[in-house]
């Protein structure tokens, strides 16, 4: 009996701990939040962030703000709010002072050493009743004047985007939980990282009306496997689907023009890449680390280099720096032309070399002396290719096919189904849950005892069951009562 009573005493202490512990979370804030006041944006300490204008949203950026909040709320008099990358676009054009300027370009025009990427997780996002621009969804939070989806709760999963939406803005979706989505036939783009590190998204089907896919659309994908690209898709920029590790194949529409920087690098899966006619322009690294299967290349394509001074992508093909697939390793190259802006060496690690044309200017150097294996060409052009301008490296490589045989090969190569391999893939990274799930609290377990045989219970016993149950109730009335919307009041400077 000694024992009980000891055991129950030391629960209630517990308990009462736990009461002390609940009451200074109910005043102290919710996960680690204080209150703030800031000049049109303030944060409660129950993680509600209630933004009241325009520049209220420059200010909580130039402030700093926690990310994950429990509740967003956009104030009557917003009309323009979505995430933005520093210093590349801006809340307003007055955001930086001038003491931040980190030096000026040829032009004279300022540049800011401040690479920040700012990101919200909110768990219920609110438009107060008067604001006429934007409007909640089904956990989506959408700008009515410009059309953008700008935000979603982190508890979405089966996402139905509305008609009338044309583009997802940045970060819009990033590191939520979703499973699919149904875009509308009104979206024409879909914004930097928009859907980045969706780590249970495995389907994607875009409708035509897409015309881009922004840097990082779709990065760290880890689970998605199949994309059906649209016919009206110009454009795919860098990273778009960069560490995707489960996509196997990209079916590239013919009308697609450019592709950005490691668009799909680490796509440790992929292996056919059908590269359309019309694609022009190609950036470095697009197919980095990737084994492939098959690489079609089309008639003409040009590597853009990056001009800082212009601070923009520029075809010169005075340089031969960054021009290259960095193909980890590829079984079939298809060359369409001859036409090539290409690096020193563009194509290495290659099983068997196709070219359908006569030899490509500097094929010797765009080819890997090194690592290429077997080189072929049609008898069509056989003196251009047995010339002495041809590397002799390249000619005693080369094997010389009828065209209509070499024509029969290439066309079995581009339209094989690639089969699934067994080939090791990297450990996926561990994606970083921005919301995490709260632990239980343990709940006291209900003493068994065993039952008396010759000794009453102890009335103290009883006292102590007593002394409990009313601990437990003081617990319950606290945590509803910390739970429970305060009044907030806003300062203005």
């Amino acid at each position: 009996m000694d024992k009980l009573k000891k055991f129950l005493l030391s629960v209630i202490f517990i308990l009462c701990i736990s009461i002390v512990c609940l009451s200074a979370y109910a005043l102290g804030g919710y996960d680690g939040y204080k209150s703030y006041d800031g000049d049109g944006w303030s944060m409660s300490a129950d993680g509600v962030m209630t933004i009241e204008s325009n520049q209220g949203w420059a200010n909580c950026i130039r402030d700093g703000y926690k990310p994950e909040v429990r509740e967003l709320v956009i104030g009557r008099d917003v009309t323009y709010f979505r995430m933005y990358r520093l210093p590349y676009d801006l809340p307003s054009p007055d955001f930086f002072d001038s003491f931040e300027v980190a030096g000026y370009d040829k032009k004279g025009e300022p540049y800011y050493e401040y690479g920040v990427l700012n990101d919200l997780f909110p768990l219920k996002i609110i438009v107060e009743e008067g604001n006429l621009g934007f409007k909640v969804v089904d956990g989506l939070l959408i700008n009515t004047a410009t059309n953008e989806l700008v935000l979603s709760e982190m508890g979405v999963t089966d996402v139905v985007i509305p008609e009338g939406v044309r583009i997802i803005t940045r970060n819009a979706f990033e590191k939520r939980d979703v499973t699919s989505v149904q875009f509308p036939s009104s979206l024409e783009v879909i914004g930097e990282d928009a859907f980045a590190l969706c780590a249970n998204l495995t389907e994607i089907e875009l409708p035509d009306s897409i015309i881009e896919l922004r840097d990082g659309a779709f990065v760290r994908c880890e689970q998605l496997r199949r994309v059906i690209l649209p016919e009206g898709l110009k454009s795919i920029k860098g990273s778009a689907f960069s560490d995707c590790n489960q996509l196997m194949r990209i079916d590239f529409p013919e009308g697609l023009e450019s592709i950005g920087n490691g668009a799909f690098s680490n796509c440790y899966s992929l292996k056919q890449v059908i590269l359309p006619d019309s694609l022009k322009q190609i950036g470095d690294q697009v197919f980095s680390d990737c084994k492939l299967s098959v690489l079609r290349i089309p008639a003409n394509l040009t590597f853009p280099v990056y001009d800082r001074d212009k601070g923009e992508f520029i075809v010169n093909p005075h340089t031969k720096k960054d021009k290259t697939f960095d193909l980890s390793s590829v079984e079939t190259v298809i060359f369409s032309g001859s036409d090539y802006d290409f690096g020193y060496p563009a194509i290495s690690h290659a099983h068997n070399v196709y070219f359908l044309g006569k030899p490509p200017e500097d094929v010797g150097q765009i080819l890997d002396e090194n690592s290429v294996e077997s080189i072929f060409c049609s008898d069509e052009f056989e003196f251009e290719w047995t010339r002495s301008t041809v590397a002799s490296w390249v000619r005693q490589r080369l094997t010389i096919l009828p065209a209509e045989q070499l024509k029969q090969i290439t066309d079995q190569e581009i339209n094989a189904t690639p089969l699934p391999t067994d080939m090791p893939r990297p450990t996926p990274r561990p994606t970083e849950t921005p919301w995490p799930t709260p632990k239980p609290r343990p709940t006291a377990s209900p003493v068994v005892s065993a039952k008396p045989q010759q000794q009453g219970t102890d009335p103290l016993v009883f006292a102590f069951a007593g002394i409990l149950a009313l601990v437990i109730a003081g617990i319950v009335v606290v945590a509803v009562k910390s739970r429970r919307p305060k009044k907030r009041t806003h300062k203005r400077k």
